[in-house]
């Protein structure tokens, strides 16, 4: 991790990482929304701009989840049980029809 995002997380501390990443992660949800206007023409925005505001707002979540992954003990484990299940899971009801639940 570079070097001053560590500190930027140890000096902003937990409970403010999360809060930054809640919003970061609402933006997000924004700009893939904007996206899929965007795709059908239903904006006045043009779909590269679009792609930029969501390339931007992606690497804003990425950066937050790594520094609060950074600030949580053990959430990487977790994540790692939670991918696999998850994406088996996805991959079940995309493909195999199974798991509709």
């Amino acid at each position: 991790m570079d070097q001053r995002l560590h500190q930027i997380a140890e000096r902003l501390g937990t409970d403010e990482m999360l809060l930054q990443l809640a919003e970061e992660c609402s933006e997000l949800s924004q700009a893939c929304l904007k996206m899929v206007r965007a795709n059908k023409g239903l904006t006045p925005k043009a779909p590269d701009e679009c792609k930029e505001n969501l390339a931007e707002e992606l690497n804003d979540v990425k950066v937050c989840m790594e520094l609060v992954e950074s600030l949580v003990s053990g959430l990487q484990s977790k994540q790692q049980f939670y991918r696999e299940y998850k994406t088996d899971r996805w991959y079940k009801r995309t493909f195999l029809g199974q798991d509709k639940a």
